[in-house]
Parts: C-alpha cells; structure tokens; sequence
C-alpha cells in the first residue's frame, strides 16, 4: 500500500513535495517509540516534530498557491497520508522483526505479499501512457529489486542493534536525492516554499536524531 500510493501520488503532485512529506513517516515512528520502548523526549526531538508539522502547512500552502498547475491535488494527498500511514507501520514491523524474526524469512513474505498485492493491481491503475518496453521494465526491477533488498536487509539489520527513532530519522535523509534529482532530471521547478519546506525537512531529521540514545 505505501509503495503503490507513493507511486500514484507523483502522478498528480511534484516530487519536491511528496518526498518530503511522506519522510516525515518518521514523526509517527518517533512517537511511537517514544510511548513504546520509553525513550526519552529530548527538547531537540521536540523541536524536530514542530518543524515537521511546519513543512507538512508549507509544502501544503505551496501545493493551494498552484492548485491548476496539477492534475488532482486532493487525491495526491490523499495517496500522501495513505503512504505516511502505511511507511510508518512498516517501519515499527520491521523493528519487530528485526528483535524476534528472522530476517530472511520476514524479506520473503514481504516481497512475496507486495508481488501478489502489485499484480492483483495491475489493471486497476493504468499507466497513463508509459512505454511498453518490457524488456527496459524487467532490466530496471530486477537492478531496483536486488538494491532493495541489500537496503533492507541492512536497514533490518541496523533495527537490531539500534533505537527505532534514531535509526528511522536517518534513512529519512535520502529523499534529498530525490528531488534533488527530480529537479535535474525531470525540470521540476524547485518554488521557494519546496526549496524551504525541503530544508526545513532536513533540519528536523538532524534534531529527531539528537535526541538521547540508550
């Protein structure tokens, strides 16, 4: 579900504003083991979940400035928080399973769920257009599927000897490069509310991960 709706949501909204958004998943997956696993608030975690909330008003304010540029914003953001929802039970699953699964084990059922989820979906959506070269498709999942499962397996891994909090905050990093690389590749119009709700997002990772480790 988290995969398919962060997929649909850059159909109808920018990347600059999806990716960072939906890494703010990490907010819930803080407070969760914060109330959990009892980890300490530190006023720098605190002031990393206020900016949170500042950028979701931001990047949310930037999409109704250009709300006819798009094709449907409301359904966008609707996939959005599908996707943040989603993200962040996965993360607080994958912890679990990192503690008391087996990892290996755990990666099989979940790709295997996500295949048969993905193909019972295949013609609800349509792709609106995309080339057919199945080939070029093949060649890119597999490169996309082994580079997944080397990050998860060490994000897994990572989970087992970490905090949630601290180690979630830290991957949240890498959609920087999304759109970093959705502005170069895709002329995506870096706005000045993205470029600042951008690093504010950032801003608020760096403080989540400042918070008090056991």
């Amino acid at each position: 579900a988290g995969t398919i709706t962060h997929i649909e949501a850059l159909k109808h909204i920018p990347a600059s504003v999806v990716y960072p958004v939906i890494r703010l998943n990490m907010v819930i997956v803080v407070l969760f083991s914060l109330f959990f696993f009892h980890d300490r608030v530190s006023v720098y975690q605190a002031l990393g979940m206020g900016l949170a909330v500042a950028v979701i008003l931001i990047l949310t304010r930037d999409m109704d400035d250009k709300r006819a540029g798009y094709r449907n914003i409301r359904k966008g953001l609707i996939l959005v928080f599908i996707s943040v929802m989603s993200g962040s039970v996965a993360s607080i699953s994958s912890k679990f399973a990192a503690l008391y699964a087996n990892k290996l084990a755990f990666m099989a059922l979940s790709y295997f769920m996500g295949a048969c989820f993905s193909l019972g979906l295949t013609t609800r959506w349509d792709t609106g257009g995309a080339k057919k070269n199945r080939k070029e498709a093949l060649t890119i999942g597999v490169l996309m599927g082994l580079i997944n499962f080397v990050g998860f397996y060490a994000f897994l891994k990572a989970l087992s000897v970490g905090p949630l909090s601290i180690i979630v905050s830290m991957v949240g990093m890498h959609f920087v490069i999304g759109v970093v690389l959705s502005a170069i590749i895709y002329k995506e119009r870096m706005a000045f509310l993205r470029v600042l709700g951008t690093l504010l997002t950032i801003v608020s990772i760096i403080l989540l991960r400042l918070g008090p480790l056991h």
